[in-house]
């Protein structure tokens, strides 16, 4: 009997360490775009010229011939742009107008490494509340969850017989 509370005592600590990693990795993903947006926003701009553009579509159909239940829609451009005489190239996504072969596009490079740079350099939003309300969703469950096996826990340590000592005799 002690040996099976035992284990369903480990179980249900094993769910609480899942979830608790769980919240710390919805944490990092956070921080991340924060941090990213810290560094990309102090990148130097140049003016840049396409040299390629691709729409990319890409979809996934539940149902044959009923088209694409969900339909995502991409307009990749690849881009040149120089630094102290030295051109590098890049790839990135077109936000708002897509731009045409040879159009001239502002391309943000940091200044210690160019050859990293985008064309956006926006906080993305979408991204980051994404993971804020995954992260709220998985600490209120911790929370419950924590409330939760306290009292099983209870419940399943009063189930253990009480063992008394026995006597020597003096």
């Amino acid at each position: 009997m002690e040996n099976k509370i035992s284990q369903e005592i480990r179980r249900i600590d094993s769910l609480s360490v899942f979830l608790i990693i769980l919240g710390i990795l919805c944490l990092v993903e956070v921080i991340k775009p924060i941090t990213v947006y810290g560094t990309v926003k102090n990148w130097k701009a140049v003016s840049g010229r396409t040299i390629l553009v691709k729409d990319i579509t890409q979809g996934d159909s539940l149902y044959e011939g009923k088209g694409p239940a969900l339909l995502v829609k991409l307009e990749a451009i690849a881009y040149a742009y120089e630094v102290d005489y030295r051109t590098y190239r890049g790839i990135g996504y077109a936000r708002s107008k897509m731009p045409f072969v040879g159009e001239i596009v502002k391309v943000y490079y940091n200044p210690i490494e160019p050859q990293k740079s985008t064309t956006d350099i926006s906080f993305d939003w979408a991204y980051f509340l994404t993971w804020i309300i995954l992260g709220v969703s998985v600490f209120i469950a911790e929370y419950f969850w924590f409330r939760l096996r306290v009292k099983y826990r209870l419940k399943l340590l009063q189930k253990i017989p009480f063992r008394k000592k026995k006597e020597g005799k003096d």
